[in-house]
């Protein structure tokens, strides 16, 4: 049986080690509005008085705040010659490359409005369209379940890119986004990345304009029909985004480059990004391949491949010390059926910095497509999945890797004490957390 205080030092090791990630990514929080109180505040926000579209008007008396939360209304009534009625809030502050989140929920589910927290351009004192943000939209004909989507004008022509979350939207969720001058918008559900879409980093680069908005003006709305209550808990702006989970894998964010790719937006260094919705895509032609630097040498035994539908029914995961090789193949798969999906390949250790997967026949008419490429360092067979958990059985594995040889795998230990039995003080983990996650094997 694994050594049981050893476990509950490898269990502080980790919240120490979250600690100092959290404190080097924390969030300052620049404008919010928590909706505490009976009122709104007038100073946070425009109330709109106008038409919605056809049969339906935004009006005040649909705006609510009590118990802490923001609340819009959506009615079947006769309100300045239209039918139905619904609620819109514009923000006076006008965030430029923020992380923007608010928490939403729906009062029921399956009913006829249509609730959005959006931002759209802000230019000149006056809104720009497009560029718009759907950082959620709920309930619309077209996306039946909270939906983030990225809205960009190009050549005089609009264009989007977005998804649905699939969360149970009458449940509190917080929706965000987060965009800067040199990174296109990537949207959170959580404080998780939910999506990044494939548009330009042109198409936003100015502040926003932040709206709250629900109505019943559906297409396929009557009378009768269930409507719903719209409630806010906050709306928060922030200076960054959250910080994601510690992702260690070798492949992670290193330079790569490929032999192709379909367009700007589908570009090698997507596969190493660490956002599973981002993509690489070739050419529509064989063979093809993408290639990682893994910035030094490292034994690996592990190549782990997110495949979008466009996968090799042939391909080959190959090493090498150089970028123009010789390659030595790790794995040469021949028969490949599997469209979508994560593939993991486990072969014996073998060490370069080059890691190429080289696709040589295609299961699509499409090119090649990965959503994500990583790469693992010997772990001397320890178990550990993607989430970076470690199975108890091998905790012993994996400590007395870490540990061994006085720590000369980790530069002397950086000055942490060691004694003889290779007990490491616990004012000690701090000074081995990042070389340990960095040289031994691929904790996150």
């Amino acid at each position: 049986m694994p050594d049981q205080s050893l476990y509950r030092k490898f269990q502080l090791f980790l919240g120490i080690l979250i600690a100092i990630i959290g404190n080097a990514f924390a969030q300052t929080l620049i404008w919010s509005d928590e909706f505490e109180g009976s009122a709104l505040d007038l100073d946070k926000w425009i109330v709109v008085d106008a038409q919605d579209w056809w049969d339906c008007w935004y009006a005040p008396h649909n705006i609510e705040v009590s118990d802490g939360t923001l609340k819009l209304y959506s009615r079947e009534e006769i309100y300045n010659g239209k039918h139905w009625t619904g609620a819109k809030l514009e923000g006076k502050y006008h965030p430029q490359y923020k992380y923007l989140e608010a928490r939403i929920r729906h009062s029921a589910p399956d009913t006829k409005i249509w609730a959005t927290w959006w931002v759209i351009g802000w230019q000149n004192q006056t809104w720009k369209w497009p560029p718009e943000l759907d950082i959620c939209e709920f309930g619309t004909q077209w996306q039946p379940n909270p939906s983030q989507t990225y809205h960009w004008d190009i050549g005089g022509g609009h264009r989007y890119d977005g998804r649905n979350t699939g969360v149970d939207e009458t449940q509190w969720h917080t929706y965000g986004v987060y965009w800067s001058a040199a990174q296109s918008p990537i949207f959170y559900v959580d404080g998780l990345i939910s999506y990044a879409p494939s548009g330009p980093i042109e198409g936003f680069l100015m502040e926003a304009l932040m709206i709250l908005s629900s109505s019943p003006n559906r297409d396929d709305h009557y009378n009768g029909c269930p409507l719903a209550i719209w409630e806010v808990d906050y709306v928060r702006v922030y200076d960054a985004p959250p910080p994601q989970p510690y992702t260690v894998h070798l492949a992670y964010q290193k330079p790569a480059i490929a032999s192709s790719q379909e367009n700007s937006g589908l570009s090698a260094d997507k596969a190493v990004d660490g956002i599973e919705s981002s993509r690489w895509a070739s050419a529509w032609s064989d063979p093809q391949w993408l290639c990682v630097d893994l910035e030094g040498m490292y034994p690996v035994n592990q190549v782990k491949l997110y495949w979008e539908y466009a996968s090799a029914k042939e391909y080959k995961i190959q090493i090498s010390d150089s970028p123009n090789g010789p390659w030595v193949d790790c794995v040469h798969i021949i028969n490949n059926s599997m469209h979508q999906g994560w593939k993991t390949h486990h072969f014996p250790a073998r060490i370069g910095r080059y890691i190429r997967v080289h696709c040589l026949r295609r299961t699509t008419e499409w090119g090649y497509s990965i959503f994500e490429l990583e790469v693992y360092q010997d772990c001397r067979g320890a178990d550990i999945d993607r989430n970076g958990v470690v199975d108890m059985a091998d905790l012993e594995v994996l400590v007395s890797y870490w540990l061994e040889s006085d720590c000369t795998m980790l530069n002397d230990c950086e000055g942490a004490n060691l004694f003889d039995d290779n007990q490491i003080n616990i004012l000690d983990f701090e000074i081995l957390a990042g070389s340990w996650l960095q040289d031994s094997c691929s904790i996150r």
